[in-house]
């Protein structure tokens, strides 16, 4: 780690939260565009013509929550030191590029909810050994998950 002295104290020169931001703003965005991209397709009528509305969504969808969880891993300014944390966040995404593989194009409530069912084991797993800062965030993310489950019971109820 290289050090200057500016205005008589040491820096850093080293700024790892600034690496994970180059990599989660831009998945971020990305998968926002996916999304704007399904919507706008869907909303001109040529929906029908494109047949890969439900790719972009589950593509879209795939780089937010990705994007999220990189961001579970940093503090402010610092990248969490608790190894376990990161292991556990990596784990987490690879869930979801697991689940991204195995499901059907148009499965998009099979893939939330199998992302879902993912978050609350390994949450539960790994209760004991993560720290507080990550259980938190999980919660969150959990919480976000459980709504949008209601959500989609609630669609196939009214459908049925």
């Amino acid at each position: 780690m290289r050090r200057i002295k500016k205005f008589g104290k040491y820096i850093s020169t080293n700024k790892p939260y600034l690496t994970v931001k180059i990599i989660w703003i831009p998945l971020i965005l990305i998968g926002i565009g996916f999304l704007v991209n399904s919507i706008l397709l869907e909303i001109k009528g040529i929906g029908f013509l494109v047949n890969s509305i439900p790719l972009n969504i589950k593509i879209g969808f795939m780089l937010i929550i990705i994007g999220i969880l990189i961001i579970f891993i940093t503090k402010g300014k610092l990248i969490s030191k608790n190894v376990r944390d990161v292991q556990i966040t990596i784990v987490a995404i690879a869930w979801i590029l697991l689940m991204f593989f195995i499901t059907n194009i148009s499965d998009l409530e099979i893939f939330f909810i199998l992302i879902l069912i993912g978050l609350l084991l390994l949450k539960e797993i790994t209760d004991d050994i993560i720290s507080l800062y990550l259980k938190k965030r999980m919660n969150v993310l959990i919480s976000a998950f459980v709504i949008g489950f209601i959500a989609i019971m609630g669609k196939t109820i009214i459908n049925i």
